[in-house]
């Protein structure tokens, strides 16, 4: 499983399970709220590498991978796409990604 795919999938995992807690009573819950948390942050890094690495724009359903990693750090998001966007090439492959 490439990087990109795997990202994937926790972001969507994370997202499944803040759901949870939003909508579920705390007994039902499968994580106490510290754990997402920790995981939530786990999975903020690996965002963030993936900016470092050039590997961001690999990463499928990036929008709403985006969108998750905004809710947490926004001025992170805005740095990592102005980075991104400063080559043709990178613009073009993070268009790509929203069509």
């Amino acid at each position: 499983m490439s990087s990109g795919n795997a990202l994937s999938i926790i972001v969507s995992e994370i997202i499944t399970l803040v759901e949870e807690h939003e909508v579920s009573p705390q007994q039902e819950w499968l994580l106490s709220t510290q754990h997402l948390k920790e995981l939530e942050e786990i999975a903020l890094q690996r965002l963030q590498d993936a900016v470092v690495q050039n590997s961001l724009q690999q990463v499928p359903k990036l929008a709403e991978k985006l969108y998750c990693w905004q809710s947490e750090a926004k001025e992170d998001v805005k740095r990592s796409l102005q980075k991104i966007v400063e080559s043709g090439e990178g613009l073009a492959n993070l268009m790509r990604q929203f069509l």
